[in-house]
């Protein structure tokens, strides 16, 4: 067992909730429908930890002897470390950015948050 670090390029940018330390999983893309990529939800992956961020990448330290490396033909996903944020959101103010890619319409159901407040 062999740590290693490997480097993720996104050109178009990447998530800015991403950190130093949180955990990246990846499924295959299984097909397209509506506008939208579909993947394997029963195929979730673990793949490493965030190492390092930059601009356009992202350097990920995982175990050589692990999974194969994602492709682009996986979906990456980041979550954050339980040991380390293990507190809810807090605040009196939030913004929330929802971005829809496709060209087709598209419905939201739900979307939901903890929040504790931390000043009154």
């Amino acid at each position: 067992m062999a740590l290693q670090v490997h480097q993720f390029n996104f050109p178009t940018g990447f998530d800015n909730s991403v950190q130093v330390g949180d955990l990246v999983y990846y499924v295959p893309i299984v097909g397209n429908a509506g506008g939208f990529d579909m993947s394997s939800t029963d195929q979730v992956t673990f793949f490493g930890q965030v190492y390092a961020i930059g601009s356009n990448y992202i350097n990920v330290l995982y175990d050589d002897v692990g999974p194969a490396i994602p492709s682009t033909n996986h979906y990456m996903m980041f979550s954050k470390n339980p040991e380390v944020n293990v507190s809810r959101l807090t605040g009196s103010y939030m913004k929330v950015g929802l971005r829809n890619n496709s060209t087709e319409s598209a419905e939201l159901f739900s979307v939901g948050t903890e929040i504790s407040e931390n000043s009154k």
